[in-house]
């Protein structure tokens, strides 16, 4: 597409009535109104052409579809009114699906041809393993790619091998995404490649996600890899999961994030069977973590699991140190914490001194329990003048009452509430968010609602007069989104 097509259509079918090359043209001052529109025309293709930043090829794209794109990508003579000459992103999805085998070399040939646009910055492979061989095997990755996202649920191994080729060449990588849902191999191959590969010297964000959990052996090795990276003091958001890492590595790796701002790692806290040992690890974690005030976002969860009476006594023996430790965290905005058997929340938990630029806290899965609930109210009270989003779900919690004080506060900032997963009755709470209207969000569970709460609640979520726009209620697990009035 050219600017020579736009004014040959816009006179031919739009001014063909107005427009005679025998009387003049262009040269006729009484035309000079059609240049002007078509200037204005030119204008508007160009500030649109704009938003067309991102392609996207998946299992329904048709062969007519790809054929065309291949034809814009093929098109050598670049044109600032080119459809495709703000493209930044592609991405690829759903294509491992039999439908998707007959496109495959109209896929090679469109990449092929993706590696020689410099504005390409971010490519994201979905359930599309085969483009992942393509681009490994053949080199052709563009260098100027910045963020890569590779999510894989639809095979039931992903060879990490692919995906050290496919970064062997990634010298303007920032920002890597990594997820597998069932089985990976070549371990090797990945942890050196990916996380100590001197080409990529501007990564700062690490996003890695097993589903499965790997052994505790491969967990500490990809850790002991990172600790030894050329570029592990530019991290700044590192994320793991289904990982099985212990205490001592987390502390290693801790010491090594000096401008870390975001962590999101799972560990697990009972990695001896000495308590004298368990409680100096965690000792130094405490002091690990309060000198890392950069941090802005911070996710906390374990991998605990059948545990013994021993190990519950060091979890109690844990939990006085953390309360003892009295962290501070100047820069946090989100603080979240899921864990069946906490390690870090008690009755002293709060003074832990979070930002008062926190806006997100979530509190869920078990973290809590009622006898925290009054602190918790309280610290809403001191602290929470600039929450946001709070989370208490799914921890069966039954007193309410402390938390409707709190959220009927004048002082209270919260516009988005997920208490699902409790066995509230609604008689405080539901009555406390329909007078103070301060929600825009609310997620909850009413199975145990009162007969009153039900009343309320069906009157709080259909009133035209309030706040609320958008409410969730997983009553018997199921999901139903009401039909709010605006």
């Amino acid at each position: 597409m050219n600017n020579t097509n736009i004014f040959k259509n816009i006179i031919k079918f739009i001014f063909q009535d107005h427009y005679e090359l025998t009387r003049g043209g262009l040269d006729n001052p009484r035309n000079k109104w059609i240049i002007k529109l078509v200037l204005i025309s030119k204008e508007w293709f160009k500030l649109i052409s704009i938003h067309f930043n991102h392609i996207t090829i998946h299992n329904n794209s048709t062969i007519s579809t790809l054929k065309t794109l291949l034809s814009l990508l093929d098109n050598k003579k670049s044109s600032e009114f080119s459809i495709i000459s703000s493209i930044n992103e592609i991405r690829f999805e759903s294509l491992d699906r039999n439908q998707a085998k007959d496109r495959e070399q109209y896929l090679f040939f469109i990449m092929n041809k993706l590696k020689q646009y410099t504005s390409l910055k971010s490519l994201l492979l979905i359930d599309s393993d085969i483009c992942l061989q393509k681009i490994g095997s053949s080199n052709l990755l563009n260098t100027n790619i910045e963020n890569i996202v590779f999510s894989s649920s639809a095979k039931k191994s992903v060879d990490l091998k692919l995906i050290s080729d496919l970064l062997s060449n990634s010298q303007s990588l920032t920002s890597f995404y990594l997820y597998c849902e069932d089985g990976v191999t070549n371990h090797q191959y990945f942890y050196k490649s990916v996380l100590d590969n001197p080409s990529i010297q501007k990564i700062q964000e690490y996003q890695i996600n097993f589903n499965e959990i790997l052994t505790h052996q491969l967990s500490n090795s990809l850790i002991d890899t990172m600790i030894k990276s050329q570029n592990i003091n530019k991290f700044k958001r590192l994320q793991l999961s289904g990982l099985n890492i212990g205490m001592s590595h987390i502390n290693s790796l801790l010491n090594q994030l000096v401008t870390l701002e975001s962590l999101n790692v799972p560990f697990n806290y009972i990695e001896y069977q000495s308590r004298e040992q368990n409680q100096q690890v965690f000792i130094e974690f405490t002091k690990a973590l309060s000198n890392h005030q950069t941090l802005k976002e911070l996710f906390l969860y374990d991998n605990l699991l059948n545990l013994t009476d021993q190990d519950q006594i060091s979890i109690k023996d844990l939990k006085s140190q953390f309360s003892n430790s009295k962290l501070t965290f100047q820069q946090l905005e989100l603080f979240s914490i899921e864990q069946r058997e906490s390690v870090l929340i008690d009755i002293n938990f709060f003074s832990v001194r979070l930002s008062p630029k926190i806006s997100v806290l979530k509190l869920s899965n078990g973290t809590i329990n009622d006898g925290i609930m009054p602190v918790l109210s309280k610290y809403l009270d001191d602290y929470g003048s600039t929450l946001y989003f709070l989370s208490l779900s799914d921890n069966k919690l039954k007193d309410e009452k402390p938390l409707a004080v709190a959220l009927s506060n004048k002082q209270c900032t919260i516009r988005e509430l997920d208490i699902s997963g409790n066995l509230f009755t609604g008689e405080y709470l539901i009555e406390s968010l329909y007078n103070s209207d301060i929600l825009l969000t609310l997620t909850l569970n009413s199975d145990n609602f009162t007969t009153k709460a039900n009343e309320i609640l069906q009157q709080y979520t259909s009133s035209k007069d309030k706040s609320l726009i958008s409410f969730s209620n997983l009553k018997s697990n199921r999901i139903n989104f009401n039909n709010l009035a605006f």
